[in-house]
């Protein structure tokens, strides 16, 4: 599964407008139907491994932690994924600063616009190829 910029985009900012400290999964999977709506069981499934994909993404890369080492989901035997909804997550401090780069929407343009390829390592750096960018365009309005 290709890594979505714009997911977790979304997903950091779910995260983040949620009152709570700690958001639970729950919470995540109503608030990404809203915006993501699923019409039928398979799309249910895609979305369903789409969110696991992402958050083990935003774990392994210590963007949030969990509640629970699974984050959440259990593969049975028999291949069936369950959920435990009420598995927790929250912010790193490296998170804040993911969300705060990627939330420049003319920064997330370019870093759009600029990277071919989304992998983990390229999420790595969001932060700091976004202060370049900011460097960058302060040199230019600045006339160096």
């Amino acid at each position: 599964m290709k890594l979505d910029l714009d997911y977790i985009k979304k997903l950091l900012n779910i995260m983040n407008e949620c009152e709570e400290d700690q958001v639970q999964l729950g919470y995540l999977f109503s608030e990404l139907k809203k915006v993501y709506p699923v019409t039928d069981n398979l799309i249910e499934d895609l979305s369903e491994k789409k969110l696991r994909n992402h958050l083990h993404i935003l774990f392994e890369a210590s963007y949030i932690q969990s509640s629970t080492a699974d984050l959440g989901f259990k593969t049975c035997l028999s291949g069936e994924v369950i959920c435990n909804l009420s598995a927790r997550y929250w912010f790193t401090m490296d998170g804040y600063k993911l969300l705060e780069s990627i939330n420049n929407d003319t920064l997330f343009n370019k870093l759009k616009s600029g990277i071919s390829y989304f992998g983990i390592e390229t999420l790595k750096q969001i932060p700091a190829i976004t202060i370049e960018l900011i460097k960058d365009e302060l040199m230019k309005r600045i006339g160096l």
